[in-house]
């Protein structure tokens, strides 16, 4: 889970190409390649493709194979990000949605007089009027009907007309400077960038399930236990898939699949959502109830029965008042008893107490091993001791 993220560098790769078209387009310095890529187009301009909503007209637009490459992953990230809209940051000049710029010269004015992109017929996020535009740009009064034409056309494309979309992270990336030192680096770290996006939403939605928000702190702590609370890369994707909400509930399996009866097979009362198939099932109460004493006990700590301990190994705000030894065993047989609840996720029959600490007796011999590989040996009785003790106890009496 911490290797590099290998579609998106290849995006990256391509989509580097672009910002290079788009920063060369008209100039004299243009490298060779990137001017007969940008050549390549039988109608129009190659750019006025990368501003075009979603799908992207016919591939026979080009001739060249590497920019139809380039155009198609261009369209996947538009897609898989949800940037299918018309940009603003489209050229004005020999674009074919605008067709007056194919053929009316004095749309090649504009362009050297500045007016590049449609984006440049806006001030401060709303349509200019024609007197702005050219007391702005110097355009002479027999242009007036071409600017017409323009806002008729942003009319028909843009929804917000006569206010401006925002900017997206696709329109930023085709004004985006080459020159940028790791250029491939820099786009890569955007892309993952809006891909922590989605992560508010999940975020929300255990807040709803919670009933009161997680601060930023509290969320990066859960996102880092994911990693860290066990050498086994088994429970780190079970920990993963807990706070990413991949758990199919049996109310998301109904609206799947209507004859499925949305009820709880525990309880046989209540509709098992995630949140209830984990945390609120009257028939779990005795289960998190027993974990929670034991855990108390253990820890010589006064805990109730908590969700954001069961489910995320943390305490929250109140992670201060733990010892690093002691949210170090909060997180672990957190985790094991979510496991449990996991193994019997479409019983009638809840998780036991008993199962749970047989889990934790067999994963011990695996931190056993992960502490031994350090040299950490007293670390491990430090760290588990108290657990070890109580086990003891257990077969004692």
């Amino acid at each position: 889970m911490a290797l590099p993220n290998f579609h998106f560098y290849y995006w990256a790769v391509n989509i580097r190409c672009i910002t290079l078209w788009s920063h060369f387009y008209g100039r004299i310095d243009c490298p060779m390649w990137v001017k007969m890529e940008l050549s390549s187009a039988r109608k129009g301009s190659v750019l006025a493709l990368l501003g075009s909503p979603l799908p992207l007209p016919p591939v026979e637009w080009t001739d060249s194979p590497t920019v139809r490459h380039t155009m198609r992953v261009w369209a996947q990230f538009r897609k898989y990000f949800g940037f299918c809209d018309f940009s603003l940051f489209s050229p004005i000049l020999s674009n074919p949605l605008f067709q007056p710029s194919l053929s009316d010269s004095a749309f090649q004015d504009w362009h050297g007089r500045g007016i590049e992109k449609f984006k440049d017929l806006f001030i401060d996020n709303r349509m200019a009027s024609f007197a702005q535009i050219s007391g702005k740009f110097g355009l002479p009064n027999t242009h007036f009907f071409r600017y017409l034409q323009a806002r008729h056309f942003l009319h028909s494309q843009i929804a917000s007309f006569p206010e401006a979309t925002a900017a997206t992270t696709a329109d930023m990336f085709l004004s985006f400077h080459p020159s940028h030192k790791g250029l491939i680096s820099v786009i890569y770290d955007k892309l993952m960038g809006i891909k922590q996006a989605p992560m508010d939403k999940i975020k929300t939605a255990w807040e709803q399930d919670l009933n009161f928000q997680l601060s930023n702190e509290v969320w990066d702590s859960i996102l880092r236990l994911v990693n860290s609370t066990s050498l086994c890369a088994r429970h780190s994707l079970l920990q993963f898939k807990v706070v990413h909400r991949a758990h199919i509930s049996k109310v998301r399996l109904s609206h799947m699949y209507p004859d499925v009866d949305p009820l709880c097979d525990k309880c046989k009362r209540d509709e098992a959502s995630l949140f209830h198939m984990f945390w609120t099932c009257p028939s779990l109460e005795r289960y998190w109830r027993d974990v929670f004493q034991t855990l108390s006990l253990i820890l010589n700590l006064e805990l109730e029965p908590d969700p954001l301990i069961a489910l995320f190994g943390t305490a929250g705000e109140d992670d201060m008042y733990f010892t690093a030894i002691k949210r170090r065993i909060l997180s672990f047989a957190s985790l094991l008893a979510s496991r449990a609840v996991l193994l019997r996720w479409k019983d009638a029959a809840p998780p036991t107490h008993a199962q749970w600490l047989r889990d934790i007796m067999t994963c011990l011999d695996l931190e056993k091993i992960r502490y031994s590989v350090c040299d950490s040996n007293k670390k491990f009785e430090k760290v588990w001791g108290p657990f070890l003790k109580y086990f003891e106890n257990l077969k004692s009496n």
